[in-house]
């Protein structure tokens, strides 16, 4: 059952193939092709290799010699290297192509090999380039066996991404695109299968329904997604909580200490900028003012008019900066964090001095 009532998605292509300008190869050509081929395994075969032509491919694209029944090997020209390729297609993408391209476009091999020319080796040379070198399967295969495993999934480029928003009744999609980490398919051979069968009006382009995926597997990866995004921040939620109680705790401290030095001023004003009745702490706290020379601190006995106006406008300006930040903490709190007894309790405790001390901060301003 779908996590929402509405869901408005996107349609677009999602993977294409490259482009390859058919090849029409006469009948003379492709005979001699074969006898080329037939010459060449028999003088391997001799030196007791036992080779094959998919042997010859310029990298692996299965990690298997098994064969489905009724499968049959084709032969292809690869639209970047301009090497020939040899795999195994299905008989459902076999008959799926014979439908779509000119009897002509298949040569059928003594061999067993059916050898594509014109439209019909454009449309599969096309996707397997687009397998090969935009999905990257060549390069994932790092350690070239013919299959995708472990973190080589993270070099593919097959997978699908979907982005946009959500309330409590409705997704709306802003955002989709092939291309994106990941993939769907372990080998090259079973990804081409897939797409050769899955571009149904074999166009060279995948649109994202009715050739890629429909739209009831696109609400259920939708609501996964969404649901292991809310996982995920129930689980963050206890790492935010203790950050936020730190920062909470830290903002506590500097809040606490720009009251001593509200205070402190005050009691300076209060005595005319006389120093002499200061108690040791009080004296630690001017210590920590930029505004004070501080090696001639310890012989005043009076701050002047200028000094004590310039002692006032630094402290005046880190409680500004300190409640500030408060602020800002408890907007963003209250936003990610849900309620937490002991993080409640600090900003009720800050609350309260906002509310009974640092509030007068600035009614004390001369």
């Amino acid at each position: 059952m779908a996590m929402f009532q509405t869901y408005y998605l996107l349609q677009d292509t999602v993977f294409s193939a490259m482009r390859h300008n058919p090849i029409v190869r006469s009948m003379a050509k492709l005979r001699n092709e074969e006898q080329d081929d037939a010459q060449l395994l028999t003088t391997l075969n001799q030196t007791g290799t036992n080779q094959n032509l998919e042997a010859l491919n310029p990298f692996k694209i299965t990690d298997t010699t098994d064969k489905p029944p009724e499968s049959r090997d084709v032969l292809f020209d690869d639209p970047i290297s301009k090497t020939r390729v040899a795999l195994t297609l299905s008989p459902e993408s076999i008959t799926k192509l014979q439908k779509s391209f000119d009897f002509g476009d298949f040569y059928e091999r003594k061999d067993g090999i059916l050898r594509l020319s014109g439209k019909a080796e454009a449309f599969v040379s096309g996707w397997f380039g687009d397998l090969a070198y935009k999905q990257n399967y060549m390069r994932a295969d790092s350690n070239k066996n013919g299959k995708i495993e472990k973190d080589e999934w993270d070099a593919l480029r097959g997978g699908f991404f979907s982005g946009g928003t959500y309330n409590a009744a409705t997704v709306v999609e802003s955002e989709i695109a092939g291309y994106q980490k990941g993939g769907f398919y372990a080998t090259l051979s079973d990804a081409l299968n897939a797409l050769v069968l899955s571009d149904s009006n074999s166009d060279g382009h995948l649109m994202r329904f009715g050739e890629f995926q429909s739209v009831a597997d696109a609400v259920q990866m939708i609501d996964a997604a969404i649901s292991s995004g809310l996982n995920d921040k129930k689980l963050a939620n206890k790492d935010l909580e203790l950050l936020a109680l730190e920062d909470f705790e830290k903002l506590h401290k500097d809040l606490q200490t720009r009251l001593k030095e509200q205070q402190l001023l005050q009691k300076i004003k209060d005595s005319h900028g006389t120093l002499g009745s200061l108690t040791n702490e009080e004296r630690e706290i001017l210590q920590s003012a930029q505004a004070l020379n501080q090696t001639e601190l310890q012989a005043l006995t009076k701050l002047e008019t200028k000094t004590l106006q310039g002692l006032q406008d630094e402290w005046d300006w880190r409680a500004f900066a300190t409640l500030g930040a408060v602020a800002k903490l408890a907007q963003d709190v209250q936003q990610d964090v849900p309620q937490n007894p002991e993080l409640d309790s600090v900003k009720n405790e800050i609350a309260m001095q906002l509310q009974y001390g640092a509030v007068r901060l600035f009614e004390w301003r001369a």
